[in-house]
């Protein structure tokens, strides 16, 4: 976790004497429980964009995935795309984990940004957040999502920062040849955790594409 409040009362300067660790939600194959090893195999996408020869790392991956193994990828894909990759969810009921993202919504996303932010009334934060949530895997928008949360566009981008450094929600760049287009583009929106996605959404039906382009960011 992100202890922004902690962080704000250290008055002396941390560079070079600190190492910052980031940890996402669970991947799909860090959740796959059929490796009989204690290693994390390592994802396709990753390896594609680092390695400098693309034959060598497609040879690298079976040509099929078939019985058990297959089916632990599976269950993976819908554990997330339904939950997301909170570790705490994974032994919890359903009901458990749906009561486990409210109440986290509650903690977390109203309470200790709400001391960060400093606000009095949490009603339009709330609401900013729900819309953000909506708006996973689209093009970014502060001036509708100012309008429609009924924020100023000052405000909009305040609370979308507030939730960007407390590891909520990511914006994601446009990929361009042009390194300075690639700057100055729309960035899309996305939220991190699909279960935290869905909770503040409450949306619970089938993954949409929105939902599954989110995962996979």
């Amino acid at each position: 976790s992100s202890q922004i409040l902690l962080l704000k009362k250290v008055r002396e300067s941390l560079a070079g004497r600190a190492f910052f660790y980031e940890l996402w939600p669970l991947m799909q194959c860090e959740m796959n429980n059929s490796t009989k090893t204690n290693s994390v195999p390592e994802p396709l996408l990753h390896s594609i964009l680092l390695s400098e020869n693309l034959e060598r790392s497609l040879s690298k991956v079976p040509a099929s995935l078939l019985g058990g193994e297959d089916a632990a990828y599976r269950d993976a894909e819908e554990f997330i795309l339904r939950w997301g990759g909170m570790p705490a969810l994974l032994p919890l009921s359903e009901s458990e984990r749906w009561k486990w993202l409210k109440d986290y919504g509650y903690t977390y996303l109203e309470r200790d940004l709400g001391d960060l932010a400093r606000l009095n009334d949490l009603s339009p934060f709330r609401k900013f957040q729900r819309l953000a949530a909506l708006r996973s895997g689209s093009l970014l928008s502060y001036s509708e999502l100012a309008r429609d949360a009924g924020v100023s566009v000052d405000t909009a981008r305040r609370y979308l920062e507030y939730l960007r450094i407390s590891y909520q929600t990511i914006l994601l760049q446009p990929y361009y040849q042009n390194l300075t287009s690639s700057v100055i583009k729309t960035p899309k929106i996305y939220w991190l955790d699909v279960g935290i996605l869905r909770q503040l959404s409450g949306f619970r039906g089938d993954a949409t594409g929105e939902i599954y382009e989110t995962m996979v960011v």
